[in-house]
């Protein structure tokens, strides 16, 4: 039973450095930016795809760039909104990530009563919001996404919730490096 854990371990961390090795490759070589630049006439198209790329730590840099470069031309909600769209799908499907395969590979790596103490933890009152509230503002803040799901993945949080709290999360977010690009150019 452990060998079969290991293993789905292992395929995980293959998959995510692949998807790491691919986010480094499209920035270095400009793809990111190429596109938004393409895309730089259709503003609701490229505040969706600099949102998706403001979720990970690999991405968030040249997407910060795009959507402060989109605000000088555009309403600040307009990108804000748009961006948190486009960053809210890319969290749903990060999420599923953590949600399935995370917490297979957590459970496989703990013993049955230490997993099963840990995760009511988790459950029930103070400590379940305490694990939301903190999954969110991990979200909202430059600290990368992916840390943030890995947290809301223990509590159990709704696929309504998950995308309420990421899309206003990462709207505020937006919005707020938007009126900071705004007020300092």
């Amino acid at each position: 039973m452990h060998r079969r854990y290991l293993k789905h371990l292992w395929r995980d961390v293959l998959i995510l450095g692949a998807g790491i090795l691919l986010a480094i490759l499209l920035v270095r070589m400009g793809i990111v930016s190429q596109f938004i630049q393409i895309t730089a006439s259709m503003k609701i198209l490229s505040s969706f795809v600099a949102g998706m790329f403001f979720t990970s730590v690999l991405t968030v840099a040249p997407a910060s760039v795009a959507l402060g470069a989109l605000s000088t031309s555009t309403p600040l909600l307009v990108v804000a909104f748009w961006g948190a769209c486009g960053a809210a799908l890319v969290d749903y499907i990060l999420f599923t990530f953590f949600r399935k395969d995370v917490s297979i590979d957590i459970k496989g790596m703990l013993k049955p009563s230490m997993r099963r103490r840990i995760l009511s933890l988790f459950h029930h009152g103070f400590l379940k919001w305490l694990v939301v509230v903190s999954g969110a503002l991990i979200i909202a803040s430059p600290l990368p996404d992916e840390l943030g799901l890995a947290v809301l993945s223990f509590s159990h949080v709704k696929t309504k919730e998950l995308l309420a709290v990421t899309f206003s999360m990462n709207f505020f977010g937006i919005l707020a490096l938007t009126s900071l690009t705004r007020a300092l150019l």
